[in-house]
């Protein structure tokens, strides 16, 4: 049995920039938001949210917007509480430690143990909860984990 079917990665709209991979992102359904688009970014996260659960795929996005390292907590983005809110679905927090071993920026990735925490779905709720609820949820499971160090 597979955890998530049909998944349907958010991603950096840059991405689809990079000859072979980018393309190849795009022809797998992937979903491209450029980032700096502000208000229109949003409603193309909407419209295609609509697209990927009219088409039974699980949507996966990194709340953060961009890799972080371990221990490093930022703000999540609004795109999450909109994308619940506006599907009336639940968003369930997932947790990696996977910055151990690919940091932001670094090309070269290293070898180690991923550990991946699944917690409980939270919401849908207004903004400001959801986003609390998420942020908890997730640093609940990231006490899962291995020392991160």
């Amino acid at each position: 049995m597979l955890l998530l079917p049909r998944p349907c990665y958010v991603m950096k709209g840059e991405l689809r920039r990079i000859p072979l991979l980018g393309p190849m992102l795009v022809l797998t359904g992937m979903m491209p938001i450029e980032r700096a688009a502000g208000a229109k970014a949003m409603r193309m996260l909407l419209q295609e949210t609509d697209k990927a659960l009219k088409a039974d795929r699980q949507i996966i996005i990194f709340p953060e917007g961009t890799r972080t390292a371990p221990g490093e907590h930022v703000a999540l983005k609004p795109g999450i509480a909109a994308m619940a809110n506006h599907a009336k679905l639940p968003v369930i927090p997932v947790a990696t430690n996977s910055g151990l071993f690919w940091g932001r920026n670094a090309f070269f990735k290293r070898s180690g143990v991923l550990h991946i925490a699944i917690g409980p779905a939270v919401g849908p709720a207004k903004r400001a909860a959801l986003l609390a609820d998420i942020e908890a949820g997730w640093r609940e499971q990231e006490k899962t984990f291995q020392p991160l160090a």
